[in-house]
């Protein structure tokens, strides 16, 4: 945008920054969402399956222009900004129809970034308490981003789910009692038909707290599935994390 300006203000100092002439183009929702000091401006957990009418859902993305620049930065501006903060201002510049000079101001925050992990569950007969000789099997896959863990699961439509939850921690020998996240309420499901008769897949997202992320790094944590033929459970298998070359190959 021809006459757009911007600065790094910090400790009576200012930067200019360079943000060349933009590139439009379609950017992920969460691009335009914050930081902001003292608003949560981030996404619910699971918002891109949230369903707005059947075969609707929320866009994954926005279109918009992004700007980008760099500059050298003196000797200890990293630990200056941490410390005492700054502000970026950004001036829009007026028009011939009457329209005035525009001035943005916002808050530097420093913002952590998150590496999503990946964790994997297959729940068989074999692995209930007590073990059974169910002919079905299942599969769920999660991923964890911050405290947002965003999961799919599924099983045969043979099965006859009556309820699907992840508990725990688990003791030894004994089913969990404390149920961590309900999956028999999705925020999407689908049908999938192939080769191994017709699945059912249920998606969803559930926020967890400290401890209950500590369990889940820590295989402590276990998916159950139960029928009316087994109500204590079917189906069951704990969430195991992905070994490391799994991890690098489900981010692409």
């Amino acid at each position: 945008m021809p006459g757009l300006t911007s600065v790094l203000r910090t400790h009576n100092r200012r930067f200019p920054l360079d943000f060349s002439t933009g590139v439009p183009g379609r950017f992920d929702l969460a691009e335009f969402f914050g930081p902001i000091p003292g608003w949560d401006t981030s996404p619910p957990c699971g918002w891109e399956l949230m369903v707005i009418d059947p075969g609707s859902t929320l866009p994954h993305w926005w279109e918009g222009v992004r700007f980008t620049g760099s500059f050298r930065a003196p000797a200890g501006l990293a630990n200056q900004l941490r410390a005492q903060g700054g502000v970026v201002e950004l001036r829009v510049p007026g028009n011939g129809t009457g329209a005035r000079e525009s001035v943005f101001l916002a808050p530097l925050v420093e913002r952590p970034s998150f590496t999503p992990l990946h964790f994997v569950a297959e729940l068989t007969g074999a692995g209930a308490l007590p073990p059974n000789n169910s002919p079905f099997t299942a599969h769920a896959s999660f991923t964890l981003t911050e405290a947002c863990l965003r999961w799919e699961l599924r099983w045969p439509v043979a099965l006859g789910l009556t309820y699907a939850g992840i508990f725990g921690p688990t003791p030894p020998r004994k089913n969990a009692q404390r149920l961590v996240a309900d999956l028999s309420t999705p925020l999407r499901m689908f049908f999938v038909v192939g080769d191994d008769g017709t699945k059912v897949v249920y998606q969803g997202a559930a926020t967890l707290d400290p401890e209950t992320i500590k369990r889940l790094k820590q295989g402590k944590l276990d998916v159950v599935l139960g029928t009316a033929a087994y109500p204590a459970g079917e189906l069951r298998g704990p969430i195991l994390p992905l070994p490391p070359d799994s991890q690098r190959d489900s981010r692409h």
